[in-house]
Order: C-alpha cells, then structure tokens, then sequence
C-alpha cells in the first residue's frame, strides 16, 4: 500500500507597523510624504534614495529630524527591528501679552476764575488765581467782603455759569443793604397814644381798637413802615 503524506505550512500574516514604524518624510520642496512602513523605508534607504540630512519623523514624534539624528537615537538603522528610543515631543509654550490700559489720569479743570472783574475770589478747594480750576471746584464771588454768588467746575471741565458775568462795579447787591433798606431808621411812635383804659371793667375794648386804628390811620405810610 502508498501511504501519502501531506504537510501544510502556516504563514503567520505580520501585524500592522505601530506608531514608531510608521515613518513620514519632507522631499526638497518641504511636501510631505507618508505614512510609511519601516520595513518599506529600509528598502528606499538601501536602495540609496535618502541622505542623512533628509527630513523625517515617526508617527509618535510631533518634531522632524535629520536622518543623522534618527542613525545617532537608534544606533542602528532606525528601519530595522529592535528597541524604540522614545517619542521627539517637543512642547510649545505661547506667551500672550497684554498691554495694559494707561493709568495716566487725564485731568479735566475749567477756565481760570477772571481777575479784572472788581471782586475777589474764595475756591474750595484753593486754587492758584490765574491758573485753571479743577473739577468738582466751587468758587464764591466776594464783592466789597461779601459772598453774592458761587460757580461751580462740573466734571466736564465746564463752569455751572460764566464767571466773567460776575462784577463788582456797582457794589454788592447783598441781604446787608437789603436790611438797612428796609430797617432804616428807627419809626416814630405816633405822637398821640392809644387811650389807655380805665380801671373801670366795665368800659368795653372796641373803644380802645377804634382809637388805635384812628391814631395809626393818621401818619404818613412813609414815615412809619413798620405799620404798613
């Protein structure tokens, strides 16, 4: 009898290259080939089409570098089986600048307070005369020692009203003039005085009210203005 042998080779398929065997490379016009096996890099190189100072980096690596560099980390061909050096990470630190706003106040004042006008001024707070006035400043005109109006600087650098209207040619129209006006002189009391009543209960107080309007009635409105 024939006794038939029969012998069945397996051939174990290779597993997909990982990231360190996966090669990409820049030609002379900085475009960028890949990715690449390391087992179809090892043909290329030993078919001499790459030079050491070509561009390349592997799947892990975020940096290309020469060829030189890759034959220095290996120290062997970087295409051919073994051990991996470790990833080329390079890491970017972007600084932003922020340019600040200026802190330089910007100093808002209103016109200088006129000195030709016959009167003086009192700002709080002080302020040099001649010279601009700052904001929130509230100046009083003075006219022959007394107070007879105030201006105030807004904080948009403008007088609440013209000082250069204020003048003291005239003198000032103050309360004090005002007064001695009105007070003048001390009135006259009428020359004829009320009745005064007798001791008697029974004399009635109409007759006192009579005579005092009738004795008022009699003077001149000028002479007495208290009584008007």
């Amino acid at each position: 009898s024939t006794t038939t042998s029969t012998t069945t080779t397996t051939t174990t398929p290779e597993p997909p290259p990982g990231p360190y065997d996966l090669w990409y490379y820049k030609d002379h016009t900085a475009f960028i080939h890949g990715p690449f096996s390391s087992l179809t890099m090892a043909d290329w190189d030993g078919a001499g089409y790459f030079r050491s100072g070509m561009l390349l980096r592997r799947e892990v690596d975020n940096k290309f570098s020469n060829l030189a560099t890759y034959w220095s980390l290996y120290g062997r061909s970087p295409f051919s089986r073994g051990s991996y050096p470790a990833a080329i990470i390079v890491y970017t630190t972007t600084t932003t600048t922020t340019t600040a706003p200026s802190t330089t106040p910007i100093l808002v004042s209103c016109p200088a307070v006129p000195e030709d006008n016959g009167g003086t001024w009192d700002c709080h707070p002080p302020n040099i005369m001649g010279y601009p006035v700052h904001t929130g400043t509230i100046c009083y005109f003075i006219c022959n020692g007394t107070s007879v109006g105030a201006n105030i600087c807004s904080n948009l650098g403008k007088w609440d009203t013209d000082p250069e209207q204020r003048t003291c040619e005239d003198g000032a129209p103050t309360s004090t003039t005002l007064s001695s006006t009105t007070q003048g002189s001390t009135p006259t009391q009428p020359t004829t005085n009320p009745t005064e009543p007798s001791t008697t209960p029974t004399q009635p107080t109409t007759t006192i009210s009579t005579t005092i309007s009738t004795t008022i009635s009699t003077e001149p409105s000028t002479t007495h203005p208290a009584y008007e």
